[in-house]
C-alpha cells in the first residue's frame, strides 16, 4: 500500500508540471564546427612588405539556441502568445541570457492577425535576405551580411520592437513595425515594412527600412558621450562625438523557386543608402540540389560601392550537407570573399586597407531537440 501511494505520489509531481506547460514548446539546437581559416593580404604599395598571412583552426558556436515559446487561449479567437530564446556557445561553455538573448517578445493574436513587442527578428530579414542565408557556417559569405556591416544596421534581430504581421491572404502576408527608444533617443529610431508570398514552392519578398542616424550603432555611441557631457566643445571632446551617424534607407527584393526535381534556385538584391555618405548594392545568388539525405549548394555574393571608391565585396560558398535523422545533420563548407581597397570585413573597416582575401573551411554537426 505504502508503494502505491509513493508511486502515485511521483507520477502527480511529474504531472503538474507537464499540465502547467501544455502550451509551452520548449526546443533547443546544437551547431557547431571545426573552422580552418586564412587571411591573405597584398603588398603595401608604400613600403613594397607583404604582412603574413594569418590562419588556424578553431571550434566555431554556429549560432547555437535554447529556446521556450507558447501560446494561451484569451476566448473568442484571441490568444497571447510569448518567445524567449537564448543564445548558447557549445564551444566555449554555454552562456545563457545577457547578450546572448535571441528573442524575448509577447503579444496579442486574433482574425485579425498579431502584434508582438520586445526583441523580434526584423521583416526586412526574411523578405530581403533569410531564403539565400542557408548555408550552416558561420562564416558563409553572404552579401545580405555585407550590407549590414556596412552601415552596422541589425541584419536579423532588434529590440524595442512593435511589429504587426497581417493573416495570410492567398498565401501573402504583410509585415510592418517600429523601433523606439533606442539609445536614450525619443520617437521612432527604426521603421519597416515587408511583404512576402510564400506557396512552398514559390518565395517572393520585398522590404524597405528606415533608420534614424541616432539609432545605428554609431548614433548609439554618439549619444551615449552626449549623456555624459562629453561633447560640450572644445579639445577635451570624446572621439564619439565626431561620429557619422546620417540617416540610412535600405530596400530589396528576394526570389525562390523551388523545382520538382530537387533543384532549388534563390537570389536576392538590395540597396543601401547612408545619406550624405555613401551607397551600396548586394547580390546574392544561391541553388541546391536535394539528392537522397543530402543537399548540394553553390552561392555567389557581390557588394558594389557606387561612389567610386574601392570598397567592393565579392564571394563564393560550396556546400555539402547529409541528413543522419530528421533532427541530426552533418557539413562540409568552403568558401572564400575577395575584398578591394578599403572594403570591409564583418562591419569593421580593415584600417590596413590589404586584406585580399578571407577563406574559411567549416566541418560540423547540428541536432535539434
Amino acid at each position: 500500500m505504502k508503494k502505491t501511494a509513493i508511486a502515485l505520489a511521483l507520477a502527480g509531481l511529474v504531472a503538474v508540471p507537464t499540465i502547467a506547460a501544455a502550451d509551452t514548446t520548449v526546443y533547443g539546437s546544437v551547431r557547431i564546427s571545426e573552422n580552418y581559416g586564412k587571411l591573405e593580404f597584398n603588398e603595401d604599395p608604400f613600403t613594397g612588405q607583404t604582412r603574413d598571412d594569418v590562419k588556424g583552426w578553431d571550434v566555431q558556436n554556429n549560432s547555437s539556441r535554447l529556446g521556450f515559446k507558447g501560446s494561451e487561449d484569451l476566448g473568442n479567437g484571441l490568444s497571447a502568445i510569448y518567445h524567449y530564446e537564448f543564445g548558447v556557445n557549445p564551444a566555449d561553455g554555454v552562456t545563457i541570457g545577457g547578450t546572448n538573448n535571441r528573442l524575448a517578445y509577447a503579444g496579442l493574436k486574433g482574425g485579425w492577425g498579431q502584434v508582438t513587442m520586445g526583441t523580434q527578428w526584423n521583416p526586412y530579414y526574411f523578405a530581403v535576405g533569410g531564403e539565400v542565408d542557408v548555408f550552416n557556417g558561420f562564416y558563409s559569405a553572404n552579401g545580405y551580411y555585407e550590407a549590414a556591416g556596412f552601415n552596422e544596421l541589425d541584419s536579423t534581430r532588434s529590440g524595442n520592437q512593435i511589429l504587426y504581421q497581417s493573416p495570410s491572404f492567398g498565401n501573402f502576408t504583410l509585415h510592418a513595425g517600429i523601433l523606439t527608444d533606442r539609445g536614450g533617443n525619443t520617437g521612432v529610431d527604426q521603421y519597416q515594412v515587408a511583404g512576402i508570398y510564400d506557396n512552398g514552392s514559390l518565395f517572393l519578398g520585398a522590404a524597405y527600412r528606415g533608420l534614424d542616424g541616432d539609432s545605428t550603432t554609431q548614433g548609439i555611441e554618439k549619444q551615449r558621450a552626449k549623456d555624459e557631457g562629453l561633447c560640450q566643445g572644445g579639445p577635451a571632446q570624446d572621439v564619439r562625438c565626431f561620429l557619422n551617424t546620417k540617416n540610412v534607407n535600405q530596400y530589396g527584393l528576394q526570389a525562390r523557386y523551388q523545382f520538382g526535381f530537387g533543384l532549388g534556385l534563390a537570389g536576392s538584391w538590395q540597396r543601401v543608402k547612408q545619406s550624405g555618405v555613401a551607397k551600396w548594392n548586394t547580390y546574392d545568388v544561391v541553388a541546391n540540389y536535394d539528392f537522397g539525405n543530402n543537399t548540394a549548394r553553390v552561392g555567389w555574393f557581390k557588394a558594389k560601392n557606387d561612389d567610386g571608391i574601392e570598397q567592393d565585396n565579392d564571394g563564393w560558398i560550396i556546400g555539402l550537407q547529409h541528413r543522419m535523422s530528421k533532427r541530426t545533420r552533418v557539413w562540409a563548407e568552403y568558401g572564400q570573399t575577395s575584398f578591394d581597397q578599403n572594403a570591409t570585413v564583418a562591419g569593421a573597416i580593415d584600417t590596413d586597407s590589404l586584406l585580399d582575401k578571407n577563406k574559411n573551411f567549416s566541418l560540423g554537426m547540428r541536432h535539434s531537440f
